[in-house]
Parts: structure tokens; C-alpha cells; sequence
């Protein structure tokens, strides 16, 4: 499981009293991201719940936030005593999702910490109104080059790419690793950053992962 950059991005807000809303196209990563922060989150003994709503859209918990906190606490033993991370991965399939959760966050905001993934932009723009003031935002595109690094090649890049190193650094760096980086420049700008293309390694199912992704948004 490759480490995304967004990750420590995302992390530095985990104690804040905010709902975090991770938005990113189909298959750029979202679920996988989510379970990062998942393992994190149970390393340190948080309690967390996983809750995929495109996987439950009959569920009447949805159709009332106070259902729904209800439901968190008969069946999952949820704690107004103790904070408990709740994952919403597609959350945009919930009915008027933003005032959902809206009301979701002023019951129970001092003990829940939602953390929601989106992949609709223009139905997670419909929501934004009701969440303002109670909402932090992050964007998680598909694989950068780093990441795609991390995920293909055999040498371990903790080279720290930030834009502060000096000339001579960067010359030294792709010096050392330049056949490297140019070969996985090539596969990266022909493969593109979907990250389930990028770390299949059979080429021809590469082949058919990435015509799927066109086909799909062609349909849309």
C-alpha cells in the first residue's frame, strides 16, 4: 500500500473539532487512502467505525442524522465519554448529505470525528453550504510522480522533494538515480497516475484496467 503525500496533510487535522472531506475523482485512490487512516488511527487505540454508504443506501440510518448517532451507539457501542473517528467513504450518496451531516456534527460533534470521502464534485458543491464553518477540505488527486515512485521502483526515495533544496542537491540526486527516474518518467506519462493501473504489473490487464477508467467516464 503506497503512502499518499495528502496522508500527513490529513493528519495534522485528526484532533481538530472539524468534519474532514477528502474529494477525489473514481479510483484515484480514496478507499485506500481512508484505510490508511484507518490503521493509523487503531494503531494509537482510537476507536474507529468504516461505513461505506454507496454499499448501504437502504439502511434507514441514513434518513435521519439522529438514526444515525443512534445506530452508532446500540450497535457499535459509541461513547459520548470517548472520541470515535466514523469513515464515510462516498458520502455524497447519502439524501442532502451536507445538511445531514450538518446535524450529525451539531449532536455530537464533541464526541464523533467524521472523516467523508466524495467522488461527485458537482453534488459535494451542492453540500458545501450547510458545512461552512464546520468542514476542512482536501483534494486527492491521482498518483504524483513521487508517489508513483514509491509504489514502482525498487529503490527507496526518502529524498525529500521539496523545492528548498539547492541546485548542486538535485544535480547530485538525479546523477545518482538518473536511469532510474527517466525510465519511470516514461511509464508514469504513459500509464498516467490512476493508482490501480500504475502498481499492476501485468501489461495487458494494465491495458484493460485503464480503457475501463475511459470507458466509465465516457459513459458519464
Amino acid at each position: 500500500m503506497v503512502k499518499r503525500i495528502l496522508f500527513d496533510e490529513i493528519k495534522e487535522w485528526l484532533l481538530e473539532d472539524k468534519i474532514i472531506i477528502i474529494k477525489g475523482t473514481r479510483r484515484a485512490g480514496k478507499t485506500t487512502l481512508l484505510s490508511q487512516i484507518r490503521d493509523y488511527l487503531s494503531e494509537y487505540g482510537e476507536k474507529v467505525i468504516y461505513i461505506s454508504v454507496d454499499q448501504e443506501l437502504t439502511n434507514p440510518i441514513f434518513s435521519e442524522p439522529k438514526y444515525f448517532v443512534r445506530y452508532l451507539k446500540e450497535q457499535y457501542g459509541v461513547d459520548e465519554e470517548k472520541r470515535t473517528y466514523i469513515l464515510l467513504d462516498e458520502f455524497q450518496y447519502i439524501k442532502e448529505a451536507g445538511l445531514f451531516l450538518k446535524v450529525v456534527y451539531d449532536i455530537a460533534h464533541k464526541y464523533l470525528t467524521i472523516i467523508a470521502t466524495g467522488s461527485s464534485s458537482l453534488e459535494i458543491s451542492k453540500n458545501r453550504e450547510f458545512l461552512t464553518g464546520r468542514k476542512v477540505e482536501f483534494i486527492l488527486n491521482r498518483f504524483s510522480f513521487v508517489e508513483f515512485l514509491w509504489g514502482t521502483s525498487e529503490y527507496k526515495y526518502d529524498y525529500s522533494w521539496d523545492s528548498s533544496r539547492d541546485i548542486k542537491d538535485l544535480k547530485e540526486f538525479y546523477a545518482l538515480y538518473k536511469k532510474d527516474l527517466e525510465r519511470r518518467f516514461l511509464d508514469y506519462i504513459n500509464w498516467g497516475g490512476y493508482p490501480e493501473v500504475c502498481l499492476q504489473g501485468n501489461f495487458k490487464k494494465k491495458e484493460t484496467l485503464l480503457k475501463e477508467i475511459i470507458r466509465t467516464y465516457i459513459q458519464k
